[in-house]
C-alpha cells in the first residue's frame, strides 16, 4: 500500500489571498468588521469624553503667574531671537531656572508674531 501525501489543509474563510500576489494575506482580511467597530466606539467614547473634561476651559480665564517675569518684562525676550539672547539662554538662571529651550521658544514667539 501506499501511502498518499496529504496536503496542508487551509481554511479559506478565516483567510483571504491577495488577488496577484500566491500565499500573501491581505492586510483587510486580519481583521473583522467587528473588531474594526468595537475599535471605532472606543476611540469615539474616549474622544467624546476628552472633550467633555477639557472643553470646559474655553470658558476660564486666562491666569498670569509668571508671564511678566519670563516674557514681557524680559529685555532678553523681548529683542527676539538673537546671538546675544542665545547666549544668555543657555547662560542664566533667570527666575531660579535653567530652561535654555523655554527661552529660546518665547525669543522666536517674539521674532515670528
Amino acid at each position: 500500500m501506499k501511502k498518499e501525501k496529504s496536503k496542508p489543509r487551509h481554511d479559506s474563510r478565516s483567510r483571504q489571498k491577495e488577488p496577484g500576489t500566491p500565499g500573501r494575506i491581505s492586510e483587510s482580511s486580519r481583521e473583522s468588521p467587528v473588531l474594526l467597530g468595537n475599535k471605532l466606539l472606543v476611540a469615539a467614547g474616549l474622544t467624546i469624553s476628552t472633550l467633555a473634561v477639557y472643553g470646559q476651559v474655553i470658558n476660564h480665564q486666562f491666569i498670569n503667574l509668571d508671564d511678566d517675569i519670563y516674557i514681557y518684562e524680559n529685555p532678553m525676550v523681548i529683542a527676539g531671537l538673537t546671538t546675544r539672547g542665545l547666549a544668555w539662554a543657555f547662560s542664566t538662571f533667570h527666575a531660579s531656572n535653567w530652561h535654555p529651550l523655554t527661552w529660546v521658544s518665547h525669543m522666536l514667539d517674539v521674532q515670528v508674531f
